[in-house]
């Protein structure tokens, strides 16, 4: 199954290329904002914080429409850029939800951990490392909060409480989607976060939702399955058939094929 993931991720992110890149030139702009608005207000501590915090609300908004955008994509779909007004007008409350998340547990970073670490004790050392993993798991959760209000809830409470069991009923697409986002995030360093972007990373972790949520419907079917042997195979036919497979010679030269 997350060879099959990696796969439909990577030619459905092919495919929408250009679509993708202008969806991650949105997020370049917002992040920008902050620091032309900066000039504007001065740089004290009060507009610092007031301007991050902002930031921070803008790009979690921006990235609940666009996650409502690129479920199209994983639903052998498309979208369009006019799209985007809709998108947001839907999905601004579990943005702001998702603001007030990241704004907390960053909080929680910049305080909590340098207090425990500045003890010099072996109980701050543990505090501190049980503080540092609860984080990554959230973190790691979190990745799924965009995709479940995309998919199956669209109440912000509802939808935190529903990624945190998707998380620990599924620890190794989790962690394996954690990892290739992680990997999608510094390769993007590399084309100025253009290509493949935060547009790819929200691709991929829907891509994971759509495939969990076959195996959640496969065991509504058939309450007495065993669910550590799901007919993956079974499960995935139908979208393999219409995923296909390329050679590189398709890839790189589609007009050729």
């Amino acid at each position: 199954m997350i060879r099959f993931l990696f796969k439909k991720s990577f030619y459905d992110f092919w495919d929408n290329l250009l679509r993708l890149a202008m969806v991650n030139l949105g997020f370049l702009l917002l992040a920008a904002l902050p620091f032309l608005l900066s000039r504007l207000v001065g740089r004290s501590v009060l507009s610092s914080v007031f301007l991050l915090v902002l930031g921070v609300t803008m790009l979690c908004v921006y990235m609940a429409a666009v996650s409502l955008l690129v479920r199209r994509i994983s639903d052998y779909g498309s979208f369009g850029l006019f799209d985007l007004k809709d998108a947001l007008r839907q999905a601004w409350p579990a943005g702001l939800m998702l603001a007030a998340i990241v704004v907390v547990l960053t909080l929680v970073a910049t305080m909590a951990l340098p207090f425990y670490m500045a003890m010099g004790s072996f109980v701050g050392v543990f505090a501190g490392s049980m503080v540092f993993w609860i984080l990554i798991a959230l973190l790691l959760a979190l990745q799924f909060y965009l995709p479940v209000r995309a998919r199956i809830d669209k109440d912000p409470i509802k939808i935190l409480k529903k990624c945190l069991i998707v998380s620990v009923d599924n620890p190794g697409l989790t962690l394996v989607s954690g990892l290739i986002n992680t990997a999608v995030l510094v390769l993007s360093l590399f084309a100025a976060f253009l290509l493949p972007g935060p547009a790819a990373m929200l691709l991929l972790v829907d891509e994971a939702l759509r495939l969990v949520m076959l195996k959640y419907e496969y065991l509504e079917a058939h309450p007495g399955a065993n669910r550590r042997k799901i007919p993956w195979d079974d499960l995935l036919a139908d979208d393999r058939e219409r995923t296909g497979t390329r050679s590189l010679r398709t890839i790189v030269f589609p007009w050729k094929d």
